[in-house]
């Protein structure tokens, strides 16, 4: 369990290749009070796009949530994916050697936790990682505030 680290694939002049349509699969596992922020700098796959034969899919193992990318992506498009939890499954999947792969980089992040919240005319304050478990050793203060004039109902 490592505080950052870097993944790419395929490596850069790597002699064993993926097979077609193999899915491959990595596990990135932080410590149970921390989440994990994914940098990526390179998502490349041959067009067109296809989810089918293609794709990186990244998988918050906690909340179930997951991002999807079946298409090239520029500078400006890469994402930063953070996580609600500290554990993520990243799978790859591709049809071809050739012109598919990707590059990223990863560091544990302590979860949102509280903040300043100006009120709308309604709203919800969910505890991080709701309707899961709280992390262990976490203090969340929220401050909320209201329009002139108005008042905060909970």
């Amino acid at each position: 369990s490592q505080d950052s680290g870097e993944l790419e694939f395929p490596v850069e002049n790597a002699v064993q290749r993926y097979h077609k349509d193999e899915v491959c699969t990595w596990f990135i596992i932080v410590s149970t009070d921390k989440a994990i922020e994914l940098n990526f700098t390179q998502i490349v796959f041959e067009s067109p796009e296809n989810c089918n034969n293609r794709y990186l899919r990244i998988n918050d193992k906690l909340t179930g949530t997951e991002w999807l990318y079946c298409k090239t992506l520029t500078a400006g498009e890469l994402p930063v994916v953070t996580s609600a939890s500290n554990r993520v499954v990243i799978n790859f999947k591709a049809s071809t050697w050739m012109s598919n792969h990707f590059k990223l980089s990863w560091k544990t992040v302590v979860p949102n936790c509280g903040g300043e919240i100006e009120a709308k005319s309604h709203g919800t304050i969910d505890s991080p990682r709701f309707p899961y478990n709280y992390p262990p050793n976490q203090d969340c203060e929220w401050r909320l505030m209201a329009p002139p004039g108005k008042k905060i109902k909970l």
